[in-house]
């Protein structure tokens, strides 16, 4: 497994990152008996860093992480995520339950859920980062960080507002509009880690449109998920697994020290580009 300092947290965090909002499920509820052998073996392989929400998998996520924890917990970083931006009270409710369900004293990793310029402006920076420093100071959570959802524009303005030590953002081979935002906040010494490697889901099957760009890759969840972790500025890579097959092949490439090469990213943005010419038509 590789390894990454994340951001100015100076945790060393594995670049592929466990996401903890697809698990299999059944009635509603996590199948433990699949999920919590899929997360050990991520462990197994060396991945220690895990995300989950508390909306995740119908609120039973940060249950099955804390149960797949026991054991582990000294060795993984933690993060999960807080969507609550007007209560204060809810706030901390969400914070305690989290807690409770990830059975740790202290969150590694705490987000605010989905920021944008607007819940910046509205919320953060009057009402919300004030909860997460008082958290922090109270030994609650460890590091103030985010997930986002928004345009370059937005991105520099929360990398510039100081608040985060990480960000957390979509970027896959179809969705690159961040990518002058990452490069500045890799700049500023902000951690980028990916959400959404695969497309949520899209980039996951075969596909005709990509499977041959790249001569060395003839599988497609493969090469979007060796296209993420070869942008430099890109710390962790965060993959939503359902199935110990893509926990296996996750585990493979991102343990793979060969990169893509500058030629096989310029065929990806070429090929890219060919078929945005062609959508416009």
């Amino acid at each position: 497994m590789q390894y990454t300092e994340l951001g100015r947290t100076g945790i060393n965090v594995s670049r592929l990152g466990f996401g903890a909002m697809r698990l299999p499920m059944a009635d509603g509820r996590i199948t433990r008996e699949l999920a919590i052998p899929m997360i050990h073996k991520a462990f197994d392989a060396g991945v220690n860093y895990i995300d989950t929400a508390v909306g995740y998998c119908n609120q039973d996520s940060q249950r099955v992480v804390g149960e797949a924890l026991e054991g582990w917990r000294d060795k993984v970083t933690v993060s999960t995520k807080n969507h609550c931006y007007d209560d204060e009270k809810e706030w901390w409710d969400h914070l305690h339950d989290s807690l409770e369900r990830l059975r740790v004293d202290s969150i590694d990793i705490y987000r605010t859920h989905g920021v944008n310029a607007k819940k910046l402006k509205e919320a953060v920076e009057p009402r919300v980062m004030k909860w997460m420093t008082k958290a922090r100071d109270q030994g609650l959570i460890k590091h103030i960080c985010t997930s986002f959802h928004d345009n370059n524009e937005a991105l520099i303005e929360i990398i510039d507002s100081g608040f985060y030590e990480s960000i957390l953002l979509q970027y896959n081979m179809l969705d690159r509009q961040l990518e002058d935002g990452m490069a500045y906040a890799k700049e500023k010494g902000v951690g980028v880690e990916v959400m959404g490697p695969v497309g949520g889901g899209s980039l996951g099957v075969p596909n005709d449109v990509f499977s041959s760009v790249v001569a060395s890759v003839n599988r497609v969840p493969e090469l979007a998920m060796r296209f993420a972790l070869a942008n430099p500025n890109v710390d962790t890579v965060f993959s939503g697994m359902s199935t110990m097959d893509q926990v296996v092949e996750n585990l493979l490439v991102s343990s793979d020290e060969t990169t893509l090469s500058e030629e096989e990213q310029e065929a990806i943005s070429k090929h890219l580009d060919r078929l945005k010419k062609m959508a416009d038509l």
